[in-house]
């Protein structure tokens, strides 16, 4: 069984996954934008600390995201008993 079969749909790493994480980034971006216009003439706009904590919310969700996509691309380059597993700690 390759390694593209053993991964379910919902666990491996395609388009539709990298597209949900970007669009978690996004949403933070446009939520947390009102605070970091600094120098621009834009309008004030008063941000509530629940749009900041909601935000941190999905930063936090994104995080995890990128973590989980890390570890599997990980595996796949280092699997267990492959040579290149075994390179030595600096």
């Amino acid at each position: 069984m390759t390694d593209s079969t053993k991964h379910g749909a919902e666990g491996s790493i395609n388009s539709a996954r990298l597209a949900a994480l970007l669009d978690k980034l996004v949403a933070i971006d446009l939520d947390l934008k009102p605070i970091y216009k600094v120098g621009e003439e834009a309008p004030l706009v008063v941000v509530t600390a629940d749009a900041i904590a909601q935000a941190c919310d999905v930063l936090h969700s994104a995080i995890a995201d990128v973590r989980n996509i890390i570890q599997e691309v990980d595996g796949l380059l280092y699997r267990p008993g492959d040579a290149s597993a075994r390179r030595k700690s600096p």
